[in-house]
């Protein structure tokens, strides 16, 4: 009776109650001990809308510079009807990117409804602590790491970079602690005290959390990786390089090395699936990726070696390509190239625009889930890397940069040896970028703490600039053209207003108190 009562008040939470859940998360649940609550955590709720719409894309990634539409794409899909039409409103700059009226799917799912699950655990095991004391701390500690890392992500995302030399004084997202229905929310909170807060739960997680853990829960190792994330956004490289090496010598120890935290991309090969593509098209495009023989069958999922704190990745924006300056990134002997940047078959239309043949990057469609949104031990390294670089210890920084190369490169690739300064810092942020998933919002994040504090280095872009191209379709056989800018050109100062998404109307209205105007309902994209 007890099982079915919970099940009850579970799925009333999710039918009746689930478009307030960014603003209200809503009812207590009732279990009987800490086991029931501990589950969830497994939830997907947790780990499955990591800034991710209802079509499994991040229109935020089109803020950013990976990313390129064609001139026919925007003629045809620049539509009102369009479910997706805020990817390309991002694109174009156009705020509110999103319809005001509709759910905000990246507040709703992506962060509110997570901390639901996250306020719940921790009331609810704080009330049984009695039950078995070291097991609830464990379970507590997990979750306001994974509280804090949610948090700290919607603040960075609705508000301003943190800037170590300001007051961060702007107002950002209400940092809910509570699971009571009846508590009145709260104010929303400034950048500074989102900062503040978040540190002071990974602190105290850092205390309690478990060595090991499922990759969708928090661990030693993780806590360490997301202290050092913080310290990276806060400015503090001090505290980020004391967190990222405690975080990769716990990894060392418990994997027993780094084959077992990193893939050697020179060991994955296409194999034949009986699938043919269309002419022009590269025939990686459709056939299976297989590591080592098939020795390993968990490349593509989320338990993954790579997969250190695992958070869905979005599925590569529909028709859009990978830029011209993304495609530059990669040199010949970069096996993420060879592997993934692909020739495939552009957008065309019924009134005869065609783009023809067009290079797309496949990494998130080929590794699928075993591309990772929260951390991977490959971008572990690189922020001990960039640690070591930010705080003048440059040959540590280029051993690691280099230890990365030797399972991305092409093997005999020589090793990097004449960087240092500015130099090394340059190709550290240009190996993550490399790294990261692109279709997520991890270099939209990255663009603007560069700009809050590494003002004239050489990868800080205080303006992002979008062009619609020009694609030219030539017939099968022929090398593609190189597609030239048409002309329309988009731009928007980075750590503006463009920057930062704004709270939609459907939370506004419940929330009179944080006295934010509502935004014209008259969504005309054009």
């Amino acid at each position: 009776m007890k099982n079915l009562l919970y099940m009850l008040i579970v799925t009333l939470v999710f039918t009746s109650c689930d478009e307030y859940l960014d603003v209200k998360p809503v009812g207590k649940l009732i279990p009987s001990k800490i086991e029931e609550l501990d589950r969830l955590l497994n939830n997907s709720s947790v780990y499955a809308w990591d800034y991710m719409d209802n079509n499994n894309g991040c229109s935020i990634a089109m803020l950013g510079d990976n990313y390129e539409y064609s001139e026919n794409v925007f003629a045809s899909e620049l539509e009102v009807s369009n479910p997706n039409v805020d990817r390309l409103m991002a694109y174009k700059f156009n705020r509110p990117y999103n319809n005001p009226i509709n759910p905000d799917y990246f507040w709703d799912w992506g962060i509110y409804k997570a901390a639901y699950y996250y306020n719940n655990v921790i009331e609810g095991v704080e009330e049984f602590l009695s039950q078995n004391e070291g097991y609830g701390k464990e379970v507590i500690a997990q979750a306001k790491a994974g509280r804090a890392l949610n948090y700290l992500n919607a603040c960075m995302v609705y508000g301003p970079a943190y800037n170590p030399g300001s007051a961060n004084d702007t107002r950002t997202i209400p940092f809910r602690t509570t699971a009571d229905a009846t508590a009145v929310n709260p104010d929303l909170s400034t950048t500074q005290e989102v900062f503040d807060l978040v540190e002071a739960d990974l602190l105290s997680a850092l205390e309690d959390v478990p060595s090991f853990s499922t990759s969708v829960r928090h661990n030693q190792v993780t806590v360490k990786a997301t202290l050092a994330y913080f310290y990276m956004f806060k400015g503090d490289f001090t505290k980020m390089l004391n967190y990222a090496e405690g975080a990769w010598a716990d990894a060392l120890s418990s994997k027993g090395g780094e084959d077992a935290m990193i893939y050697d991309y020179n060991k994955f090969v296409y194999i034949d699936n009986g699938m043919t593509a269309p002419p022009g098209v590269d025939s990686e495009t459709v056939l299976d990726l297989q590591y080592d023989g098939g020795s390993d069958l968990d490349f593509n999922r989320s338990n993954s070696k790579e997969v250190l704190l695992y958070r869905k990745t979005p599925s590569r924006p529909s028709r859009s390509y990978a830029s011209q300056e993304y495609q530059a990134l990669f040199s010949d002997n970069d096996m993420r190239k060879k592997l993934f940047m692909l020739w495939t078959k552009g957008y065309a239309d019924e009134f005869g625009g065609d783009d023809g043949i067009v290079k797309q990057y496949y990494r998130a469609s080929k590794i699928g889930e075993g591309l990772t949104t929260g951390f991977s031990y490959p971008e572990l390294l690189l922020m001990r890397a960039e640690a070591y670089a930010r705080n003048g210890q440059d040959a540590n920084a280029l051993t690691d940069l280099n230890k990365l190369r030797e399972y991305r490169y092409e093997t005999g690739t020589p090793a990097l040896t004449s960087l240092s300064g500015d130099a090394l810092l340059h190709e550290i942020l240009n190996e993550r970028r490399r790294e990261l998933p692109n279709p997520s919002y991890k270099r939209f994040l990255d663009l603007k703490r560069f700009d809050a504090y590494d003002s004239g280095k050489p990868w800080t872009k205080t303006t992002m600039t979008h062009h619609l191209m020009t694609y030219t379709a030539v017939p099968v056989g022929e090398t593609p053209l190189v597609p030239v800018e048409s002309g329309t050109v988009f731009t928007a100062p980075i750590n503006s207003e463009y920057y930062m998404l704004p709270i939609s109307n459907s939370v506004l209205r419940l929330n009179p108190q944080w006295d934010i105007p509502l935004a014209p309902e008259d969504y005309n994209p054009s």
